[in-house]
């Protein structure tokens, strides 16, 4: 069976390395804002601005490649080892097995989807701060607070949000960090798959049984515990194909894959708790609101604000404690971070 840890860590460490870079970028928008307050939208102070984001966004590109692109190879020789324990046969090393195009193609399309992404966030970080100075720059005749009220308010804007790099197909914006989590979990939890499938039918085994989790989503509940064929050359057994298009293994899916025999392989009884994935749900919500106010406060220029910022905090970590107090669910503190500790 794929371990559900196989890439947890990773997962983790890019989401965390997202986070720190969002929170660079705000902060560098926001200094900009603080200088440049008092005068007109100058091109030698965005040039300036410019150089500073890009050297975050170059070394972003560099360290997400190195964690991200081997890792994804790495999936797949654990998914393909997986099947191995499966079948009773020993593990093998990465040099002993070919790399299927299909996981070349994985690789490629991650790699081009968060340098995407990471142009997106840059040109985003540009167009807040022409918009925050070209609102101040109108107020030329208000006083001092008035002006530090509309520098803020602009800023907000931006902290609310945070640094959205993807609008899906219902619209929803993701933050920068949650997106490229979701397309990590998802290359490597595809490729760990796609491990584990390649090795069966090597070996001609084709029926597989979907894992089983309590917290899982609606589209994945009918599929758990069910036995699938990879090939459709068992007959009376869904394909996984099939599975995959009525929503299995959609993005960010955690469920995985287990060799089935039959006779042999004991199935378990399956254990669903929606309020599990309803409550984890309103987690990332809390989540997503404990980080906002911290943008908040890191890109506040008026005491009002800071004040307002800092309650808000406190407001929404207790509702979290109140949310986990009894729940057997673990509270995630580095996900209501914007600077994780590196």
């Amino acid at each position: 069976m794929i371990s559900q840890d196989v890439n947890r860590q990773l997962i983790q460490e890019i989401f965390d390395l997202y986070l720190r870079v969002e929170s660079e970028m705000l902060q560098q928008v926001s200094n900009s804002v603080k200088t440049n307050i008092w005068q007109e939208l100058k091109s030698d102070e965005l040039t300036k601005l410019r150089i500073e984001l890009q050297k975050t966004v170059k070394k972003t590109n560099i360290i997400s490649e190195n964690k991200i692109f081997g890792s994804i190879v790495k999936a797949y020789l654990l998914g393909f080892n997986s099947a191995n324990m499966d079948l009773g046969l020993a593990s093998v090393k990465l040099k002993d097995i070919n790399i299927p195009s299909s996981l070349i193609n994985l690789i490629l399309e991650l790699k081009n989807s968060i340098i995407a992404s990471n142009q997106t966030i840059l040109r985003r970080s540009l167009d807040v701060y022409r918009e925050v100075i070209a609102e101040v720059s109108q107020t030329v005749l208000v006083g001092t607070d008035t002006r530090l009220e509309i520098a803020q308010n602009a800023l907000n804007k931006f902290a609310n949000n945070g640094i959205t790099s993807f609008v899906d197909k219902s619209g929803r914006r993701w933050e920068m960090a949650s997106y490229i989590e979701m397309a990590t979990r998802t290359a490597t939890g595809r490729a760990s798959i796609q491990g584990h499938i390649d090795r069966q039918i090597e070996q001609k085994r084709d029926l597989v049984i979907v894992s089983d989790h309590r917290g899982e989503c609606e589209l994945c509940r009918p599929f758990e515990g069910k036995i699938l064929s990879l090939t459709g050359a068992t007959i009376g057994y869904m394909t996984l194909n099939d599975a995959r298009a009525q929503g299995l293994f959609h993005p960010n899916c955690r469920h995985t894959i287990t060799g089935y025999v039959q006779g042999l392989t004991k199935i378990e009884k399956s254990e669903s708790d929606p309020n599990i994935y309803k409550t984890e749900k309103r987690q990332r919500e809390i989540e997503r609101q404990i980080r906002k106010w911290k943008r908040r406060l890191d890109t506040s220029i008026t005491a009002k604000e800071t004040n307002l910022s800092k309650s808000k905090i406190k407001e929404w970590q207790q509702l979290q404690r109140d949310l986990l107090e009894n729940t057997d669910l673990r509270r995630k503190y580095n996900r209501e971070s914007i600077n994780v500790a590196r």
